[in-house]
């Protein structure tokens, strides 16, 4: 479906913090009102373990409930009320309502307010961690003191008439795929619904629930990596170590001389690949080379053996900027021991100046067995260019790959990612302990 003609997207999109609160209020307003199934198990939810949903919903009377659903509502206007619920829509955990005594006399004007019969909702809808307590507090003690002389309100007294429920974006969210789930397995999807998730999903895709890795399917590459990245967040904690804090990669930071980062991504089938490039800087070139490196073919995680691909990779950066490289793997090399040694590192890497050019051109048409000059663009970008020098640089790239069905078995369940990081622990001490061969 074209997002374009997302009912609740706006064809002027600012995401200035208001109009995305009020966007999402808004919609989950229209929502309620345009989906009863939904609106239902909303309900349901908020009146668990009270006794108002038996009461309303669950006798056989011919009975209509006056149902009424509106957002920025000034409730001091509200008349007869018999209980009030305190609802927060936030990333944050709803405070205490009893002990908060932050009044203000001009706040009551509530987000969304649903009214069935003679109990109301009020509902403040956050877009992150605010705390809507305070808010909260202030509107309901705003209404009750308009007809009783008080102070504040007082747990004592008051909760039997107010109820406060602390509801996540990710319950909510789940109640929403729920229905959506079985309304598509009916063929009955509301239009309305989806494009509510949609919206939800647009903003913070995270507040949607995570799935397990066991039912979804090759192609759902976002949610399975943001699996991964959830036990990746567990083993930097269990572990003490840090994530890498890029927005286009995934991975952590890796404890030895010789390498760095250890990085996660999904392939088009599913599998995680998970890379390791060692050498990726001058100061680890000279940690690798030496040792004149070698490399296990095979690291083995929880009792599986699997391959360990290796890659050679020469970067040529100007001013530390990366401008091309040059790819290749053992098959392309008469030798890796002819181009890949201590020696050529020693000579060779680092900053070199337009005369030592033709040196190094010799060296690679020695040692490989490909038209390198092509791969790396070496006439246009070098040669015939405007530099005058340029930097080198040996590194590998070692790649090994969990098949997506061996995910699978692994994540099950949705409270618990245990068994991916005891994976992801694995591939650290492998990579820490059996990786490099030293000679």
């Amino acid at each position: 479906m074209d997002t374009n003609l997302n009912i609740f997207k706006t064809y002027e999109n600012v995401k200035a913090n208001y109009k995305i609160e009020n966007n999402l209020t808004r919609a989950l307003a229209i929502t309620l009102k345009e989906d009863t199934f939904f609106f239902h198990e909303f309900i349901k939810f908020i009146f668990n373990n009270t006794i108002y949903y038996h009461r309303l919903f669950g006798t056989t009377d011919n009975y209509n409930i006056n149902v009424s659903i509106d957002i920025q509502i000034d409730i001091k206007a509200i008349q007869d009320y018999e209980h009030l619920f305190a609802i927060s829509i936030s990333e944050s955990e709803l405070s205490n309502i009893w002990d908060c005594f932050d009044f203000k006399k001009d706040e009551s004007i509530c987000d969304l307010v649903i009214k069935l019969d003679s109990v109301f909702l009020f509902i403040e809808i956050k877009k992150d961690g605010e705390d809507c307590t305070n808010r909260l507090y202030n509107q309901i003690f705003n209404l009750v003191k308009q007809n009783t002389n008080i102070e504040k309100l007082d747990k004592s007294i008051h909760q039997k008439l107010i109820t406060p429920i602390d509801l996540k974006w990710s319950e909510l969210m789940q109640i929403a795929l729920s229905v959506y789930k079985l309304q598509n397995s009916f063929n009955t999807k509301n239009r309305f619904l989806t494009d509510f998730i949609d919206l939800v999903r647009n903003y913070n895709f995270r507040w949607l629930p995570e799935i397990p890795i066991n039912a979804l399917k090759p192609n759902d590459t976002a949610a399975i990596i943001r699996r991964i990245e959830t036990a990746i967040n567990v083993f930097c904690e269990i572990k003490n170590c840090n994530k890498i804090n890029y927005i286009d990669r995934l991975g952590i930071l890796f404890d030895k001389d010789w390498a760095q980062e250890i990085l996660f991504k999904i392939t088009d089938n599913g599998d995680l690949n998970i890379t390791i490039n060692p050498g990726n800087s001058i100061k680890q070139g000279y940690a690798l080379f030496n040792k004149n490196p070698s490399f296990n073919y095979i690291i083995i995680l929880d009792k599986t053996k699997y391959e360990v691909e290796k890659k050679y990779h020469i970067k040529f950066t100007s001013f530390q900027k990366y401008f091309s490289g040059l790819r290749f793997v053992n098959y392309e090399l008469i030798s890796d021991r002819l181009l890949y040694s201590k020696e050529n590192f020693y000579k060779y890497s680092g900053r070199k100046k337009r005369d030592e050019w033709k040196e190094f051109e010799q060296l690679l048409n020695d040692t490989l067995l490909i038209n390198w000059k092509e791969k790396c663009n070496w006439d246009e970008l070098m040669i015939h260019s405007a530099k005058d020098q340029f930097d080198i640089l040996f590194t590998y790239e070692l790649n090994i790959y969990i098949p997506f069905k061996t995910l699978k078995e692994l994540d099950k369940h949705q409270t618990s990612t245990m068994l991916l990081m005891d994976l992801i622990f694995d591939v650290y001490e492998q990579f820490s302990n059996n990786l490099l061969i030293e000679n």
